[in-house]
């Protein structure tokens, strides 16, 4: 895998800003770097976002399609996954990003494994190729997953990988806090007679742990149930 470290700066009385961006290999070996100067700069996170922007575009270039981007400005990364920032100055900014972005780990490399663990730290982003191309996990049995792959605008990425799982047996999901011990454990039932044709038939254990029942919870419980996966709690 593949990593880039972005970082920008502002200077706000001159209202301008610097971007850089480092892509290195696993041995932390330079492949390439970048850097600029922005005139009519408007914030530090516009400057970050710059960063990430052109580093992305020079992976694009290089022919990357795996890149793990590891950034310190929290502000950066709740941009990337969340919606609050499509009105704001950076707004456009945010989504080219987001049009880098996938919301998949490791996954061409990892198709082959019976079980996987499939997690995002808080400030890692990780970018793939379209979805579209998602790999078939023929072998796949087990699948734990954290909230980075179910991001409430349309569940693309934990649709694709459940669709792509065809033995798939068990499935746990860790939301929106830290474990290992959460409050909340809760277990889907799948309903044999009217299970999904776009999930595994096997399919049988469905578990999402979390810390509090909020709406981001619930929006990935009404997912699931689009599954005729349903829960009581």
């Amino acid at each position: 895998m593949l990593k880039m470290n972005v970082d920008g700066s502002f200077k706000c009385q001159d209202a301008c800003g610097g971007w850089g961006y480092v892509i290195r290999d696993d041995l932390g070996a330079i492949i390439q770097s970048g850097w600029g100067r922005k005139d009519f700069a408007c914030s530090p996170l516009h400057m970050e976002l710059l960063a990430c922007l052109q580093g992305l575009g020079a992976a694009v270039q290089l022919g990357i399609q795996d890149l793990e981007l590891e950034t310190d400005a929290k502000q950066v990364v709740d941009a990337i996954k969340g919606n609050d920032f499509r009105l704001s100055l950076v707004g456009g900014l945010v989504h080219e990003v987001k049009e880098f972005r996938g919301s998949s780990v490791l996954l061409k490399g990892l198709s082959q494994a019976q079980s996987l663990v499939l997690i995002s730290a808080p400030n890692q982003i990780t970018f793939k190729s379209d979805l579209r191309w998602c790999p078939m996990f023929s072998n796949l049995k087990t699948l734990l997953l954290n909230d980075y792959w179910c991001t409430p605008d349309d569940f693309s990425a934990l649709a694709c990988i459940l669709e792509y799982s065809p033995v798939l047996a068990k499935l746990t999901l860790e939301l929106f806090s830290e474990g290992p011990k959460y409050k909340v454990e809760m277990k889907g039932r799948c309903n044999l007679m009217e299970r999904s044709a776009k999930i595994s038939e096997n399919l049988n254990i469905v578990e999402v742990k979390c810390q509090v029942v909020d709406e981001r919870v619930l929006e990935v419980l009404k997912f699931l149930c689009t599954f005729n996966i349903s829960f009581t709690f």
